[in-house]
């Protein structure tokens, strides 16, 4: 599911001819994640993601004024606030 609606948002910013926009921030944070974990990975240290990271990642990609688009919001800052072991 969620990599339908992530798939509908790209098709929509294609669509409304701002891809670029949309793709450009999002990326560049997570390639700035990813270097920070390519950097501490290469030193040898231990890689835990928390459930945060993940649903920051998921919920940045909603953009549209759609139902879809807060579909994509709830399911992100559900795993981002969710409590628990």
């Amino acid at each position: 599911m969620v990599v339908g609606v992530l798939g509908f948002h790209l098709l929509w910013a294609y669509q409304s001819r701002h891809l670029t926009k949309y793709l450009l921030p999002r990326c560049t944070i997570l390639g700035y994640c990813g270097m920070g974990l390519i950097t501490l990975s290469g030193k040898g240290h231990a890689i835990h993601f928390h459930h945060l990271y993940v649903g920051l990642a998921l919920a940045m990609w909603a953009d549209a004024n759609h139902m879809l688009s807060a579909a994509l919001l709830a399911i992100g800052a559900g795993i981002f606030c969710q409590v628990g072991d």
